[in-house]
């Protein structure tokens, strides 16, 4: 069990991971969301959680992120790369967890690694723009954002860059501004 772990996968990839839970317990790959990285299993609610169910709880870096190295890859290439991570550490069979934009690499892992997933959770997951209804289903921030991100990316950073700033300085201003967005439309 750690925070700062990392495997190398034999072609120059290094794949960061932290690992919390039952070192011996079955194993369950979290897909963390945007922004996130390998250390979202190291928040007490995901500590308590592999604990309490007695789960070897892994967080992995994607591409880029963390401690992994950085390559493109395509959302259908990602269960692959999952599949090399797994291999390294020795893992059969295994569950996945996807939160929020971490969903979308569970669901691709669900899908194709299919032989070797015995379980899925997905938690306020997102899924692929190009899926049909996907465009009608977000609140009105995403609905703004998305396509901002898409087509203006430079303008989209500074406004998480502060939201990420302001979070760490004042986490209470965060929650009431949270709170005031309300249930999505």
């Amino acid at each position: 069990m750690g925070s700062d772990l990392s495997v190398d996968l034999g072609d120059g990839t290094a794949i960061g991971y932290a690992e919390v839970g039952e070192s011996d317990g079955f194993p369950v790959i979290h897909m963390h969301g945007n922004p996130g990285y390998r250390l979202e299993v190291n928040l007490p609610a995901f500590r308590t959680a592999a604990d309490l169910v007695g789960v070897r709880l892994v967080g992995m870096d994607r591409p880029g992120i963390g401690l992994s190295t950085f390559h493109r890859f395509a959302l259908t290439d990602y269960p692959q790369l999952v599949r090399r991570f797994a291999d390294a550490l020795g893992l059969e069979e295994f569950g996945i967890t996807g939160v929020s934009g971490g969903g979308k690499y569970a669901c691709a892992c669900a899908v194709i690694l299919s032989h070797r997933i015995t379980r899925v959770a997905l938690v306020s997951s997102t899924c692929s723009r190009d899926m049909p209804g996907a465009k009608v289903t977000p609140n009105s921030e995403d609905r703004f954002f998305y396509p901002l991100a898409a087509h203006v990316p430079w303008l989209v950073r500074p406004v998480f860059a502060k939201l990420a700033h302001d979070a760490t300085r004042d986490r209470d201003s965060l929650i009431a501004m949270l709170d005031r967005l309300g249930p999505t439309d």
